[in-house]
């Protein structure tokens, strides 16, 4: 996907589960691709998430780990009307 600002967007999805394993992200006019992989998909009551990010595809990749994900914990339907 190409967004206005020139960005782009590459997702990468699972064939048996449709879940986003990968994604790289590229400014305008920019060589550089950022690539994100999301692995360890578990449920969070109802959701299937990812519980792990690896963040870059080089030995220096960082990785971020999902212990708790809260859904519209604090969101109420009043929040959807006017």
């Amino acid at each position: 996907m190409q967004f206005i600002t020139g960005k782009t967007k590459t997702l990468y999805i699972e064939k048996k589960t449709f879940n986003i394993i990968r994604e790289d992200e590229k400014k305008a006019g920019s060589a550089e691709v950022s690539t994100v992989y999301f692995s360890d998909f578990k449920k969070f009551g109802d959701l299937l998430f990812y519980s792990k990010m690896t963040l870059g595809s080089h030995s220096d990749a960082q990785v971020a780990t999902i212990k708790k994900l809260v859904i519209n914990d604090l969101i109420t339907e009043g929040d959807f009307t006017k």
